[in-house]
């Protein structure tokens, strides 16, 4: 619920259309009893979010520096 919380600060109106955008995250978080995010456990892989396939994963960043 703090997830919600956090990233629905001033954008009330815009629930709708930020529920994706939340679920994703979600999604591609590890959680704590599993040490996996949901889309490992239920589609065996992980999944790149939008901004990865942009910008590279964290890890290529950090190692081309």
């Amino acid at each position: 619920m703090r997830m919600v919380r956090a990233f629905l600060v001033g954008e009330q109106d815009a629930c709708d259309e930020n529920r994706g955008c939340l679920a994703d995250a979600y999604r591609c978080t590890i959680q704590e009893s599993t040490r996996l995010t949901p889309n490992m456990l239920v589609l065996g892989r992980k999944v790149q979010m939008p901004a990865e396939v942009i910008f590279g994963s964290a890890s290529s960043v950090t190692s081309k520096q």
